[in-house]
């Protein structure tokens, strides 16, 4: 995929602003004049399907050369599909546009389930997945109905807390009620008895809140958003551990093997409405290749995140960690 010159760029937005559909007003797509977060959580929250970049099996949607360049130009995605069991992939430029995707993704999925229930329910963990949450801020979302959890938390050790911690510039920028942000734990410290106190908080929590899924039964958040590893673990469910093997479970949440901590189990995960899993790092292109390109015989966590029915599951990756995805 050739990107344009700047120059050209501009162009393309207009034939892209003209390809849009009759019932949508052209200042929908003044893509100049609209916030990023507006006009990107419109595609996203399925008004209009992410294109297909070529690849087979992609998403239908825009297939002009023009359409491709825009969406190529103002958002860094070069390629999409989805695999017969489900699962989605963007494949981005670079981190800085898995960054920005993320940020919009969640603002149009909060969005959507502040619209049809009235609250939105998210689960977080740490560092790069965390950080352009921060950019939500000052974007009209109505913040008083976000309800966040941890998908893992260390509650011993030198980083006790580290989530928790990690979250306050983006809970405090964005004005979230600090009641709605729900700490693991309260200060006891033992992962067992952290467990079970936070797995009974999330199974208590109102219905409009914390949604249950009709194919697993289990209680479902709106979003799960996780991060990932070269070594294939997500949140802290690590390859061969104890809390990988033994699902299926009913338990929502366990005790981080060796980790001093807590972690969401993969039935909880897997029961969420829609799940983010960001893979942007070079070094995670074999990863990729075996948990979402090949058979996964090494049962890694990520290869066993699932799409459902009732659950919406994409891979946000970057042109270097999709490397090896063609020689699937």
């Amino acid at each position: 995929l050739n990107l344009p010159t700047p120059a050209t760029a501009s162009m393309v937005q207009w034939n892209y602003q003209v390809s849009a559909p009759a019932a949508v007003p052209p200042t929908a797509w003044a893509m100049d004049s609209t916030p990023r977060a507006v006009w990107a959580s419109r595609f996203l929250s399925g008004l209009w399907p992410l294109p297909s970049m070529g690849r087979s099996g992609g998403v239908v949607g825009p297939t002009t050369r023009g359409q491709e360049w825009a969406l190529a130009a103002t958002t860094g995605l070069v390629d999409s599909g989805a695999l017969p069991d489900g699962r989605t992939y963007q494949v981005f430029t670079d981190d800085a546009a898995v960054s920005n995707y993320v940020r919009d993704r969640v603002a149009a999925l909060a969005a959507q389930a502040i619209t049809e229930k009235g609250y939105f329910s998210i689960s977080i963990g740490s560092g790069s997945t965390v950080k352009p949450l921060t950019g939500l801020a000052n974007t009209g979302l109505d913040f008083s109905k976000w309800y966040v959890f941890f998908g893992n938390e260390r509650t011993t050790g030198d980083t006790a807390y580290k989530c928790y911690a990690g979250a306050q510039e983006f809970v405090q920028a964005c004005g979230i009620p600090p009641k709605q942000v729900f700490k693991v734990g309260d200060g006891g410290g033992a992962p067992a008895m952290s467990a079970v106190e936070y797995e009974a908080l999330i199974a208590h929590m109102p219905s409009a809140v914390v949604g249950r899924n009709p194919v697993t039964g289990l209680p479902a958040l709106d979003l799960v958003l996780l991060g990932s590893g070269a070594d294939g673990h997500c949140a802290s469910l690590y390859p061969g551990s104890g809390q990988v093997l033994q699902s299926p479970s009913t338990r929502l949440v366990v005790p981080a093997e060796g980790k001093g901590g807590v972690t969401l189990t993969l039935d909880f995960i897997n029961s969420a409405r829609n799940l983010l899993l960001s893979a942007p790092k070079a070094s995670q292109a074999p990863m990729v290749h075996h948990a979402l390109g090949g058979q996964n015989e090494d049962r890694l966590p990520t290869g066993l995140i699932r799409a459902s029915p009732s659950t919406h599951m994409e891979w946000l990756l970057t042109v270097a960690s999709a490397a090896q995805l063609k020689a699937s």
